[in-house]
């Protein structure tokens, strides 16, 4: 499957900048495996022609833009669980200062 035929392609960005606590950035990342896990959102998946893309994209300060999951389609409740277990043991790379709109950008390609 390709991305072109995908139904979605959400990117998902983790802010790792110091200013997210080491809790804060566990909750991003477990809240979303978590939501990957979910019912509704298995059940959306599921109906989607094509599945759904993602990718996720860490960022802090300029230049502190890392993708830590590339484009991956999504179509079944397995897909969704693979995705959701490799988020729940992803490490967070080190980063600095906030830089939103550079994350932006770099996630919008």
């Amino acid at each position: 499957m390709t991305l072109a035929s995908c139904a979605v392609a959400i990117a998902l960005l983790f802010d790792v900048s110091n200013s997210v606590s080491p809790e804060s950035y566990t909750l991003q990342r477990n809240g979303t495996a978590d939501a990957l896990r979910s019912e509704a959102v298995v059940r959306a998946i599921s109906n989607s022609p094509g599945g759904i893309a993602v990718s996720i994209l860490e960022w802090a300060s300029v230049g502190e833009q890392w993708v830590t999951q590339p484009w991956t389609v999504l179509q079944t409740p397995a897909d969704a669980e693979r995705l959701a277990d490799r988020l729940a043991h992803m490490e967070r790379r080190p980063g600095t200062y906030t830089a939103l709109g550079n994350a932006m950008q770099r996630g919008s390609r």
